[in-house]
């Protein structure tokens, strides 16, 4: 029951998090302690060993999936998906860093361009861009990242976009549906764009989780935790039975 309490909270997880672009979810992995000596006890054959009891509950593993979503098109000019293997660099609001493939951008009322939550999208400086009134709202971004703005097209350098060898070695869930990196591992990230990978102007990617997988799991997840819920009632009424039984023989 608590393996099963367990993955229904990572699967709730998912699912709350299946509308939002670019998130991944997570997965769940179960195991058994090792074996204690009793279990492995030659000299105690037919005992807890053969039975398959554990002298321990279920021990719970939980990673984060980083494979890619589907990209769709949006045709909205602030809407960026990366394919391939990088992240987003973002100014969260308390001042951290935040890494993320969630590219739906748009551009405040300051004209800085920044995250659904407000949190500024960084340039290669760690500088957020600003468009000015002569820009025009006007902001394109090739495949490798460079950012050209107005009618013009002026070039003002680069989005701040990194990779990494394996992201879950090196980034963890954080605020806003965002990564953030561990503090002993930021060494490992990477400027730019990782081999074969590209921005998207215009697209978005989506969530890798299915959210009708997802249900269909909750569902079933929660049925079973019904189940064993019942057997558990019913052994303690059956225990509760033999106990009062017994006394009731004492008694007499």
């Amino acid at each position: 029951m608590k393996a099963q309490s367990a993955y229904e909270d990572v699967l709730s997880s998912n699912l709350a998090r299946s509308s939002i672009p670019g998130s991944k979810q997570v997965l769940t992995a179960f195991e058994l302690p090792k074996p204690s000596a009793l279990q492995e006890a030659n000299a105690l054959p037919g005992t807890t060993q053969n039975l398959g009891v554990a002298g321990a509950p279920l021990q719970s593993r939980t990673v984060i999936d980083f494979s890619p979503g589907l990209v769709r098109a949006t045709g909205n000019p602030t809407d960026f998906a990366i394919e391939g293997d990088a992240f987003f660099k973002v100014r969260n609001k308390d001042g951290s860093m935040g890494y993320t493939r969630d590219g739906q951008f748009r551009v405040n009322t300051n004209g800085v361009l920044v995250t659904g939550d407000g949190s500024e999208v960084l340039m290669d400086n760690d500088v957020p861009l600003n468009l000015s009134k002569a820009d025009a709202g006007i902001i394109n971004i090739d495949p490798q990242g460079v950012v050209k703005v107005g009618p013009q097209g002026v070039s003002r350098g680069s989005l701040a976009i990194v990779h990494m060898d394996d992201p879950r070695t090196v980034l963890h869930q954080g605020q806003g549906g965002r990564f953030q990196a561990d503090t002993d591992k930021t060494d490992q990230l990477q400027t730019g764009l990782g081999k074969s990978a590209f921005v998207r102007q215009g697209y978005l990617e989506d969530s890798n989780a299915n959210p009708v997988t997802s249900m269909i799991q909750l569902v079933e997840v929660v049925r079973a935790y019904e189940a064993n819920q019942r057997a558990v009632t019913m052994q303690d009424s059956v225990t509760g039975q033999i106990i009062q039984a017994a006394s009731d023989n004492a008694n007499s």
